[in-house]
């Protein structure tokens, strides 16, 4: 548990914080133009896209203002359709 921990923090230490407040920027200025955030992965990642969205919807609720967002791999009807196409 200790190392695990210790590769977490180390993890989180090594993240440069103006990123980080560029990330928090965008997501602010996309909250008061009222636009939205596209979010795409696959495999595992496409869940922890509509996890992410689903978070960024959520948290408005308790803060401010909902970032509209979406998870584009969602809609597995329109996945397979097209996947048939190409």
């Amino acid at each position: 548990l200790n190392e695990y921990s210790q590769e977490v923090f180390d993890c989180l230490k090594s993240i440069e914080q103006e990123k980080i407040e560029k990330i928090l920027e965008v997501l602010q200025d996309t909250s008061i133009k009222n636009r939205k955030i596209l979010i795409v992965g696959n495999g595992g990642s496409a869940a922890l896209a509509t996890h992410f969205a689903v978070d960024l919807i959520k948290s408005g609720f308790v803060r401010r203002k909902p970032i509209k967002a979406l998870a584009l791999t969602d809609n597995s009807a329109l996945i397979t359709a097209t996947a048939q196409i190409y």
